[in-house]
């Protein structure tokens, strides 16, 4: 018999999308999900803050008109 290798797991390039539009978020995770990305979609650049930079995105990619008042 031969032997089994295994591989280790790989990470998939995380995404984050900060976008208010749920179906844009969702269609890019429809997309590029297959291609090998995980995306992860949040709502306001406050969340992006909050929960983004603790997941440590490989991407960002964010929706033109969000802006935030104190943003530079």
């Amino acid at each position: 018999m031969g032997a089994v290798m295994s591989t280790p797991l790989e990470r998939r390039p995380l995404l984050l999308v900060i976008t208010p539009d749920e179906f844009f978020g969702r269609t890019l995770g429809s997309l590029l999900g297959p291609a090998g990305y995980h995306v992860v979609r949040v709502a306001t650049l406050d969340d992006a803050v909050q929960d983004g930079s603790a997941q440590g995105p490989d991407v960002v990619l964010r929706h033109a008109d969000l802006l935030r008042s104190d943003s530079v």
